[in-house]
């Protein structure tokens, strides 16, 4: 979450706050999966959103 506040300013209000929205569900989906009985598709959602924060890292790692 701190790592956005030194985003571009042209980048921190669109992908800086899109990553932030991003992570926070993934750490909801991760307590739901921890909560649930079946997993399995609380973990398909985590995965999914995994690697959707990783290329939005990778994009902001190219544009510094």
């Amino acid at each position: 979450m701190t790592a956005t506040k030194d985003f571009p300013r042209e980048y921190k209000y669109t992908l800086g706050q899109k990553l932030k929205d991003e992570v926070m569900e993934l750490v909801v989906l991760i307590y739901r999966a921890n909560s649930a009985t079946d997993k399995q598709a609380h973990v398909a959602q985590i995965v999914e959103r995994v690697q959707v924060i990783q290329l939005m890292i990778r994009l902001a790692h190219d544009i510094r």
